[in-house]
């Protein structure tokens, strides 16, 4: 081998050896940055026409949600994820940001950051809230704790809150959750009770105390809340049903009904058939009744009906249809006794 065919082998080898290395301190170490993080988000745009309590009709085309999900696994025991969603204001804001501590496979894990409390189930095939969630859901900067083991899965969060009792400024509010689900066959159950302990730290609940006594102003007490869900499926149906209530009524002057301390409840029900093998397409037909009790103070209504149509046009684009009617409190209530409809043709795409 002459000397130039030795120095082309020397550096070939050398770029070999080299290219090997590289690889195999990328292995020890992982995957890289990049593929440690995934991004998702969810943009929905409503057409609807509305007919008020008195009677006047509206239209409108509006950008309803507008959300961006960035999750990063960290470490092998630690991931987190940061969500950015348009509020009402078309402002873009941290609407929720977590760090979670735990294996996925694992039973048991520590979620701690702004996030949704888990009180309440508030699922739902239709494209308005249901009345449950309107009352109950809340979120707050909150320490989680959650275990599951087989069907079983229950959580545990502590929270500061917005309910400052007598203007103390600590950590107070606290709440469990507890739910049970199984399959067997074509049949699926699904059960689950959870408990808060101030049900005012509700985002409907926070935002009507705030206009009942003004900014800063405290409550005089925490009124704890309860909800209990069950869902039922068989083949193609499915069956929703939630109840969500306030353990005892609120002081007067932070939520009033009929001249007393109002004590809120809501409830759901709703029934869904998928119509896939009609249609060819992943699709569903949804019927659902809701009420609420001593909720106007929250601009509730006292009961809710509604129909609505959802078909995937394509994988992970969506088009929904849907009409409800609400009826008011009567006027011995505070309310107008009147009725509103709403029907909405909703675009939503996931990715």
């Amino acid at each position: 081998m002459n000397s130039r065919t030795l120095a082309a082998a020397l550096v070939l080898a050398a770029f070999w050896h080299g290219d090997v290395l590289a690889q195999t301190e990328a292995a020890d170490r992982g995957p890289s940055w990049f593929d440690r993080i995934e991004i998702g988000g969810t943009v929905e745009i409503e057409a609807t026409q509305v007919e008020d309590y008195a009677g006047e009709s509206t239209s409108d085309i509006d950008l309803a949600t507008a959300e961006l999900v960035v999750s990063a696994r960290i470490h092998d025991m630690a991931h987190g994820e940061i969500t950015l969603a348009k509020n009402d204001d078309d402002a873009v804001e941290v609407d929720a940001a977590t760090v979670t501590i735990g294996l996925e496979e694992d039973a048991f894990a520590l979620v701690a950051g702004k996030q949704t409390l888990p009180f309440g189930m508030f699922d739902s095939n239709f494209i308005a809230s249901p009345l449950t969630s309107d009352l109950g859901e809340a979120k707050e900067i909150a320490l989680t704790a959650r275990f599951s083991s087989g069907g079983l899965a229950g959580s545990a969060f502590a929270f500061n809150g917005d309910s400052d009792i007598g203007g103390d400024d600590v950590v107070a509010g606290y709440g469990a959750a507890l739910g049970y689900s199984m399959e067997h066959g074509d049949f699926g159950l699904g059960m689950g009770v959870s408990y808060i302990g101030d049900l005012g730290d509700s985002d409907t609940l926070q935002d009507a105390i705030a206009d009942a006594l003004g900014e800063g102003n405290s409550v005089a007490a925490r009124v704890s809340g309860w909800a209990a869900s069950l869902e039922l499926s068989h083949g193609g149906f499915s069956f929703l049903g939630e109840y969500v209530a306030a353990t005892e009524a609120f002081a007067v002057d932070a939520v009033a009904f009929d001249g007393q301390g109002a004590e809120p409840a809501a409830w759901m029900v709703e029934a869904s058939y998928a119509l896939d093998m009609m249609v060819g397409r992943p699709a569903t037909i949804s019927a659902g009744y809701q009420g609420t009790t001593e909720a106007l103070a929250l601009d509730l209504p006292k009961s809710r009906i509604l129909f609505g149509v959802a078909l995937e046009l394509l994988e992970g684009v969506g088009l929904g249809i849907e009409w409800t009617r609400d009826r008011d409190y009567g006027t011995d209530s505070g309310g107008t006794g009147e009725a509103a409809s709403t029907i909405t043709l909703q675009l939503a795409a996931e990715f």
